[in-house]
């Protein structure tokens, strides 16, 4: 094999392991409307299937200031929804984050309004 042909084989591979984790996931097809809870305090996430498959997804809320967080994992039907808030055991409050995450999409990062 001559210089160039070897330069240009090296050239391939290192592309091809440097732009491996580079690969754009899609967004998450889910959308997260909030709502004031009825039974308890703070608010409830309504957190919505966009697709008409089923998914699994892991639902993290967190809060910066007292450092708290829980996860849910959760199973949203095909364009089913699923709502997170004070009976699952988190009051939702103003300024805390909610990130959903699947393997096949990129995590999908919400502040509570």
């Amino acid at each position: 094999m001559t210089n160039a042909k070897c330069r240009l084989m090296l050239f391939i591979i290192l592309c091809v392991f440097c732009t491996a984790g580079c690969v754009r996931k899609q967004k998450l097809p889910v959308t997260v409307e909030f709502r004031q809870s009825l039974l308890g305090e703070g608010v409830v996430a309504v957190v919505k299937n966009d697709t008409s498959t089923q998914m699994k997804v892991l639902i993290t809320g967190s809060n910066r200031t007292t450092k708290q967080r829980k996860t849910w994992a959760v199973l949203l039907r095909p364009h089913g929804c699923k709502e997170i808030g004070w009976v699952q055991g988190w009051a939702f409050v103003q300024g805390e984050t909610i990130i959903i995450e699947h393997e096949g999409y990129s995590p999908k990062q919400i502040v509570v309004p």
